[in-house]
């Protein structure tokens, strides 16, 4: 199914960079990238999801809305009713949490 995808995806590519109507800097403005680092971020994903379920409710919010929101502290404490110190202590200690769980032995 891979290889199935990877071709579609190039003859796609092929054939879009023939049209010479397109302003291809218009329709992609970044290069696509191939399905294998599609299925990586997936796979990833899934394995920080899996990580994510470690920490405390508190913890993995706050950590969603920093990381993948780009909040600030100050977004964050308002978004949660935490003050900003605690915004920035849960994120420490879910970070150290997760580090722990990721390599125990480099981190004790």
């Amino acid at each position: 199914m891979f290889r199935v995808v990877h071709n579609l995806s190039i003859d796609f590519l092929k054939r879009e960079s023939r049209r010479p109507e397109l302003n291809r800097k218009a329709q992609f403005p970044s290069r696509v990238p191939p399905p294998s680092q599609a299925i990586i971020a997936t796979e990833t994903w899934r394995e920080l999801e899996h990580l994510l379920d470690a920490l405390t409710l508190k913890q993995r919010t706050i950590a969603i809305l920093f990381f993948q929101e780009n909040k600030s502290y100050k977004e964050i404490a308002e978004i949660t009713g935490e003050s900003m110190s605690n915004v920035g202590m849960l994120l420490h200690r879910g970070l150290k949490k997760l580090r722990t769980i990721i390599d125990p032995e480099e981190f004790s």
